[in-house]
């Protein structure tokens, strides 16, 4: 269980890499936390149940943010997620409350806070530092942006992963 020196952090992993992080992980006696959904998916001649990750591309991880040395190099990790300089904690209560709903076998699916309106920080890509708007959903991963820029505004369409709420 996650203790009073530990803090849970969300990991950038690879696309695809999720299980295989938590195994690495899992060797190195890190307590994690990957939750899961099934979805039902076509293959090339029938349906199948598989298994996914609710939030692809993450894998939720407990331990002492001064030595991040330890899952940072562990294969498939793209970082720790942070809010500016500082390595970004999850709150134990959302991790303890997303566990209680995954064991219960609830029908989860990921969903985002990007709605029209939605103040926006611009974490990557080329517009990394300005600021935004959302203005529309173009589909799933993509998002149009107005974004302020010289006193005037412009329209940008931008990668979901490369923004943060403000």
């Amino acid at each position: 269980m996650c203790d009073s020196t530990n803090s849970w952090f969300a990991l950038q992993v690879k696309p695809r890499h999720e299980k295989q992080v938590v195994r690495a992980i899992a060797a190195k006696r890190v307590e994690h936390f990957l939750p899961l959904r099934i979805v039902r998916s076509r293959w090339a001649d029938r349906w199948k149940l598989v298994e996914v990750p609710l939030f692809p591309g993450y894998v939720f991880v407990c331990i002492d943010q001064n030595t991040p040395c330890l899952i940072l190099r562990t294969p498939g990790v793209i970082g720790i997620v942070r809010h500016g300089s500082r390595y970004a904690c999850v709150s134990t209560e959302e991790i303890r409350l997303l566990q209680i709903a995954v064991d219960a076998g609830l029908d989860l699916e990921p969903s985002d806070d990007f709605t029209t309106g939605t103040r926006v920080d611009i974490i990557g890509g080329p517009l990394r530092g300005a600021a935004g708007v959302v203005i529309a959903r173009k589909n799933s991963l993509r998002l149009v942006l107005s974004v302020t820029l010289l006193r005037r505004s412009v329209l940008a369409e931008v990668e979901q992963s490369w923004i943060f709420p403000a």
